[in-house]
């Protein structure tokens, strides 16, 4: 009984560490304000669902504090007129369904923007990868759409995204839970998205690749929130930059959206 009790105590006390405090974050600089400014002459299209509003919520946060108001953030719907340069989002598919996402997302391509697109990009929920899906299948469907669209237009830089994380279960049952071989909420989920995006980075290595996944994973000083399986690691979303275990808040939002446009504007001024 005393070794069990040790072994519990153990456990709590490493899992309680796996949870890291935040201090002060400085999200704007030079290079954000450099980033606005260079993707202010571009043309931008952004597939997404509610993740990708927390993003774009963040970008607009950071144009309103860079004081840039050269880089129009448009919201796509039926009629839109776009400027000559325009960082163009919308809506796309529905969640738990990624081919129909991938499905819509083409479909804006070819009837919204057809050849008038610098970069382009697709981003998958967290819901759209879970423990009972196929990686494989879901990622063969993603593929053949990106290579597809890529012959179609060539000159269109298309960037893609690894599949966000949630965050995992906390408190005092997970070392139990661990040393009773018991289901930790979270694991399963973000296991099954880790493989995708092993998947999406080996294809597509000579592409740009925005690593959601490791943004919303790593804290300010480059320690990542993570788990292991089987002595293998594992990352999830940090806590602090969730409002709902998977969405972001204005901090997470707002540290994505900075990453973000960062790729964005390497890639545009790449070309």
């Amino acid at each position: 009984m005393r070794y069990i009790l040790i072994v519990i105590l153990s456990s709590f006390l490493s899992f309680c560490s796996e949870t890291k405090p935040i201090g002060d974050i400085k999200i704007m600089d030079p290079t954000v304000t450099k980033d606005l400014q260079t993707l202010s002459t571009a043309k931008i299209f952004f597939g997404h669902q509610s993740v990708g509003y927390n993003i774009m919520d963040g970008v607009n946060d950071l144009i309103k504090e860079a004081g840039n108001d050269s880089l129009q953030v448009i919201e796509m719907k039926k009629g839109t007129e776009l400027p000559p340069y325009y960082f163009a989002h919308a809506r796309v598919g529905k969640n738990t369904e990624p081919d129909t996402k991938c499905d819509a997302f083409a479909q804006d391509i070819h009837e919204l923007f057809k050849n008038n697109l610098d970069m382009a990009a697709l981003k998958f929920c967290f819901v759209d990868m879970r423990a009972d899906d196929d990686p494989q299948q879901v990622f063969d469907y993603y593929k053949s759409t990106m290579d597809s669209l890529k012959k179609q237009y060539p000159h269109t830089r298309f960037i893609h995204f690894t599949l966000p994380l949630t965050t995992i279960q906390t408190g005092w049952k997970v070392p139990l839970k661990k040393l009773l071989g018991k289901e930790i909420s979270g694991f399963a989920d973000n296991m099954k998205r880790a493989a995708y995006n092993r998947l999406l980075k080996k294809y597509y290595k000579d592409d740009p690749i925005f690593d959601l996944s490791a943004v919303e994973s790593t804290y300010p000083d480059g320690r990542r929130q993570s788990f292991e399986v089987a002595g293998k690691t594992y990352y999830a979303l940090i806590p602090q930059y969730s409002s709902d275990r998977g969405h972001l808040n204005t901090l997470g939002r707002r540290i994505v959206a900075k990453a973000f446009v960062h790729v964005l504007a390497q890639t545009f001024r790449s070309e």
